[in-house]
């Protein structure tokens, strides 16, 4: 988990590379598995060494400390316009707000990646700082310019179906929660098992917990069926994304408004 969130920092890619390069210079037989198995530890006493130096910032320095070690579990959150929900609430539930979508980079043709959220997670870097993680079930999607495989087809409307028995990446489920946009998957009649994809578009307002008082709860009911009264004002207001990149993004959004549950990141199943 550590590893995950620190090699998808930008600003750890200077390190990333000297610890590939150190490794590479002692002829390890296998550079890119050691650097996953050791980069973490490594990474730590590097921005230590160079922290007592006052050569790096103390964002970076939290960051290469790592998480407390109680993380908070959460069975919903609102990220970049969203309202998230993991898919084991809504097994009674006549919404969905599990399905998410996650655009790949360059390296992967900027394919994108389907799934359903598992797990909401908090992670703690001391001393105010946090990270987002959503642990998710991926689909099976094929790689780019391929409209049809075992578990996935596209037609010549450009809708997308996926065989939700079909996942992928099941030791690397985890998705930094900003990374996430929102889809809904509606099921075919004729077979069961498959799926249509629809995406869809941010909600243009706040987390509920800053709307004149209306708090998650309240505005949960209000998602599943309730009333809540909200000003014209808040609905229609615009707002911003900030650019997704880790430090800039512990520090600017932490949850302080639901008290969650505390678990051992230690025994959280990848």
């Amino acid at each position: 988990m550590r590893h995950f969130i620190i090699t998808n920092c930008e600003e750890t890619a200077p390190w990333i590379d000297e610890h590939l390069e150190e490794l590479t210079s002692k002829n390890s037989p296998n550079p890119k598995r050691q650097h996953k198995e050791e980069f973490v530890g490594w990474f730590e006493r590097r921005i230590t060494e160079l922290h007592n130096d006052g050569k790096v910032s103390n964002l970076i320095y939290t960051l290469a400390k790592g998480p407390d070690h109680l993380a908070r579990v959460y069975n919903r959150t609102v990220l970049n316009g969203y309202f998230f929900r993991n898919s084991y609430i809504e097994q009674d539930l006549s919404t969905q707000n599990s399905g998410i979508i996650v655009k790949g980079d360059a390296t992967t043709g900027n394919i994108d990646y389907y799934g359903v959220i598992k797990k909401i997670i908090f992670l703690e870097f001391p001393p105010d700082k946090e990270v987002v993680l959503f642990q998710c079930d991926w689909f099976d999607v094929p790689p780019a310019k391929i409209t049809e495989s075992k578990g996935y087809k596209k037609d010549k409307y450009g809708i997308i179906n996926l065989d939700t028995t079909l996942h992928r990446f099941q030791g690397d489920p985890y998705i930094l929660g900003l990374q996430a946009k929102q889809v809904f998957y509606v099921r075919d009649v004729k077979n069961p098992d498959w799926e249509a994809i629809i995406k869809m578009n941010p909600r243009s307002l706040f987390a509920p917990s800053i709307l004149n008082g209306v708090g998650l709860d309240e505005a949960v009911e209000a998602d599943e069926g309730g009333e809540v009264d909200i000003p014209d004002d808040v609905v229609n207001a615009e707002i911003t994304v900030p650019k997704i990149t880790v430090p800039e993004e512990i520090t600017s959004w932490c949850r302080n408004d639901d008290e969650g549950s505390s678990v051992d990141v230690s025994v959280i199943k990848i």
